[in-house]
């Protein structure tokens, strides 16, 4: 079974579009009223107990296998049911009886204000618990599963193209695209000669591509109307199309190539950078050891001063991070040192004795994890 909801606001809208098909019988419900009018008014003593709810109006449609058909009694129990699991206790609801398509189906018209006490029906993921519920009834009722449309990999025919079929016999573009490409991926064809088939069926077919060439989707023409890959079925379009195809051994070979090439570019981005930060650690290094406070420092001194010259030119403490890791002893100790260990704090510098004649001891403060700097430093 499968089912189909939409949510609105007009009660005597769907109840004109469902009663006036073509067939349509009321089979059902809980309602006192028999004619559209009488069912609008009835519906509105719900609406009025609440009027915050705008989406006041549930639509379901239930339809069952081509081949299977039901009682007016069975159709009934599956309605009430249906109902009952989506929430709708203690709602007005109407049931309709359709015969206009090649499967049966009803109708639901139901108010999501329940009339017991002008509380609402909850929508919230109302599809997915659509979905559970109906495989619960096609169990309960022993009725014979159908996969949505949406889940299957060729969609099924428009009640127009049922109506077509049947008066001549002849079967839509859509249908016939089906069939074709099928047949054209048979024996899981290289792309180049998918392609050729369909044109030898007078199919055009259409890649559509970005800038680097990559085929992002696919589309076809049989005639003069064309269809994109979805618009025939979930199993035409691109992203499933391409897994049915075989690719050329060149064509694998030289995916491998772009790839190393790929990674080769990445490595040498990566040693770009390292050169970079360790050229400018060493910049930095010379400029310390040029202040004469620091002539005589050791390693420590030094790497907290060209933190604290960093900081000051106004990096972010990763980029600092990312730097300090140029220098040999650092990135020996890195693993087992503190994260922050060579970032200035004012503890750090009284450890190092560092007086006011060389260096304007700044403030630090801690904010969302990370330590910030404020005040001049000099070096």
């Amino acid at each position: 079974m499968i089912a189909k909801q939409v949510l609105g606001s007009n009660f005597a809208g769907v109840l004109s579009y469902v009663s006036g098909k073509e067939g349509a019988q009321r089979i059902g419900g809980n309602m006192a009223g028999q004619s559209r009018s009488q069912l609008a008014a009835e519906f509105r003593i719900s609406r009025d107990l609440n009027f915050r709810v705008k989406k006041c109006v549930y639509h379901a449609t239930l339809s069952v296998a081509p081949d299977e058909e039901l009682s007016d009694r069975h159709w009934n129990e599956i309605a009430d049911a249906y109902t009952k699991g989506m929430g709708f206790h203690g709602s007005q609801y109407v049931v309709y009886r359709h015969t206009d398509t090649h499967h049966h189906h009803i109708h639901i018209i139901a108010s999501r204000i329940r009339i017991t006490d002008g509380s609402t029906v909850s929508d919230a993921w109302n599809y997915r618990r659509s979905e559970v519920l109906v495989r619960q009834l096609e169990q309960q009722f022993e009725l014979k599963p159908v996969v949505p449309s949406w889940s299957k990999k060729e969609r099924s025919p428009h009640t127009g193209e049922v109506r077509r079929y049947r008066r001549t016999g002849e079967v839509s573009r859509r249908v016939k695209l089906q069939q074709l490409i099928s047949k054209a991926l048979q024996g899981k064809p290289c792309l180049q000669e998918f392609i050729a088939r369909l044109e030898a069926q007078e199919v055009e077919v259409q890649l559509r591509r970005d800038e680097r060439g990559k085929i992002l989707g696919i589309s076809y023409k049989l005639g003069s109307v064309p269809f994109q890959g979805r618009q025939i079925g979930r199993g035409y379009a691109w992203t499933q199309i391409q897994n049915r195809l075989s690719v050329p051994r060149m064509e694998t070979q030289q995916r491998s190539q772009d790839e190393e090439t790929a990674a080769m570019a990445s490595d040498r981005i990566a040693q770009e950078r390292k050169r970079q930060l360790r050229e400018r650690y060493l910049v930095l290094q010379e400029q310390v050891r040029q202040k004469e406070a620091f002539r005589d420092s050791n390693h420590d001194e030094i790497d907290i001063a060209i933190a604290i010259l960093t900081l000051k030119q106004g990096e972010a403490i990763d980029e600092v991070e990312a730097m300090m890791t140029q220098s040999d002893r650092v990135r020996l100790l890195k693993e087992t040192l503190p994260k922050q260990k060579y970032l200035v704090s004012e503890e750090r510098l009284r450890e190092l004795h560092l007086s006011n004649s060389y260096c304007n001891c700044p403030r630090t403060r801690r904010s969302g994890g990370t330590t910030r700097t404020t005040g001049d430093v000099d070096l």
